[in-house]
């Protein structure tokens, strides 16, 4: 059995903040002994403000360097701002609610016990913080998000662990899925005159090249789905084409999708090494970016070109 350990803590930019906070307390009171206000009232509220203002450069420092929460194994150790320490397991977590919006308004990891008190609270500004999500989400703890959270949260909780003989019947699923979505959006944009190319592709993630485009990366092929290595990831891949040719943007890339349907990276649960994670909500993350091209397509010109793909799009595995 396998010792898991996550720590989640507060970065450098944290200290910075509460150190930079710290100086301009500072800088005021020597401004308020150097050029001394004409009214002794107004000189003692101002140093007043810049001790508060040290105060809290203070705060901000002891939290960046107490606050964290370390897991090992399957117990949490949560030190706040002030060094207080909560320890507790899996199995006393209720529930996690967790938000991150685009603009910044919410961003939280709060964790409840089984009686719905809170027993921590962390943001994604925190380093390692994710890892933290896809610890909970693989030991079933239970975690409340609300759709207008970012992408990212969703790929961790919108997932199905599956085993080596589901891979197929899933990413066929989606390619059926796929190919409805593609037909409609063809039907609704019959201005484009655009066809499609699409299929499944396998790719160990280790194996791709930076400085390559997608159509050009080599294939991960294997002979069953059994012990799939660590970094494999099944991909819905889809080529905008005109005239028998592919379409490409002003920087000459393909003009498309990729989208990661099945992948497989180490699991965070105790006793379990790698998981087969399938991503339910994918064919919406496709939608997105059907609706991006529809409004990007009128917008900009394009070129064709004739180009091999250098590995095989299938449109069933089995």
């Amino acid at each position: 059995m396998k010792e898991i350990e996550v720590e989640v803590k507060e970065g450098k930019i944290a200290t910075i903040v509460g150190i930079g906070t710290i100086f301009v307390g500072i800088l005021l009171i020597l401004a308020y002994i150097r050029y001394p206000a004409d009214s002794i009232s107004i000189e003692i509220i101002g140093c007043l403000v810049a001790a508060i203002i040290i105060l809290a450069g203070v705060a901000v420092c002891m939290g960046a360097h107490n606050r964290k929460v370390i897991v090992e194994d399957m117990k949490f150790c949560y030190v706040n701002w002030m060094g207080k320490k909560t320890c507790f397991t899996v199995d006393e977590i209720g529930y996690c609610k967790t938000e991150l919006t685009v603009d910044g308004s919410k961003d939280f990891i709060k964790l409840y016990n089984l009686h719905g008190e809170k027993l921590c609270k962390l943001d994604y500004h925190m380093k390692d913080s994710f890892m933290l999500l896809q610890f909970l989400a693989d030991n079933q703890v239970r975690i409340d998000s609300s759709v207008k959270s970012e992408k990212c949260l969703h790929s961790i909780l919108d997932v199905d662990a599956l085993c080596e003989e589901e891979i197929a019947g899933r990413a066929n699923d989606f390619y059926q899925k796929t190919k409805e979505l593609i037909e409609e959006w063809t039907k609704k944009n019959k201005k484009f005159g655009a066809q499609w190319k699409l299929g499944l592709a396998a790719y160990l993630e280790s194996e791709c090249m930076e400085d390559k485009q997608i159509w050009e990366q080599k294939g991960y092929e294997s002979d069953s789905y059994e012990n799939l290595p660590e970094g494999y990831v099944l991909v819905m891949e889809g080529y905008l084409m005109k005239d028998g040719e592919f379409v490409l943007n002003k920087q000459n890339a393909t003009v498309g999708f990729y989208i990661p349907v099945i992948r497989v990276n180490k699991s965070m649960q105790i006793g379990e090494t790698l998981r087969i994670r399938y991503y339910k909500k994918a064919w919406m993350e496709l939608e997105e970016q059907l609706k991006i091209l529809e409004y990007l397509l009128p917008r900009n010109r394009y070129h064709t070109e004739n180009i091999s793909l250098q590995h095989e799009l299938k449109d069933k595995i089995g």
